[in-house]
């Protein structure tokens, strides 16, 4: 099912994005890691329905919280999207949990938000870090 989610998110055919959201909705809810991930990617990119960053920061939290790393990297990005609302801290610390779990690019990403914050902000950094360690931890308790 996630080859046919994946054939048709490369369709032309806007039927094809919705039917593919909803393979990845049902795949998701079956616990499939790469499932949350892609659906994830989907709201954020609004293929197959509307564009909804909360949504796709929910479905990556529960990608992550199923050991698929990359999310964390994706988590970072959300933060960096809205220009008018920019989380540099809440970026940087995705971005350091991401290099902890050996994410490919994050280190990078990491590296180009440091200089950004504010010396206070590191401090703040250690604690938002544990706390979404924490949150991720208690999606995975609750989803098992």
């Amino acid at each position: 099912q996630i080859k046919v989610g994946s054939y048709l998110i490369k369709s032309d055919n806007h039927g094809d994005h919705i039917e593919a959201r909803k393979i990845f909705q049902l795949l998701s809810e079956k616990e499939i890691p790469s499932a949350s991930f892609k659906l994830g990617w989907m709201y954020e990119n609004g293929i197959g329905g509307e564009r909804n960053i909360i949504k796709a920061a929910t479905s990556y939290k529960l990608a992550a919280s199923r050991n698929q790393n990359n999310a964390y990297l994706y988590l970072a990005n959300l933060a960096l999207i809205d220009q008018s609302n920019r989380n540099i801290l809440l970026a940087a610390s995705y971005s350091s949990i991401a290099k902890k779990k050996n994410v490919t690019g994050s280190n990078s990403l990491l590296n180009r938000l440091l200089p950004l914050l504010n010396s206070h902000e590191l401090d703040e950094m250690a604690i938002l870090i544990s706390s979404l360690e924490s949150e991720i931890e208690k999606i995975k308790l609750i989803n098992s």
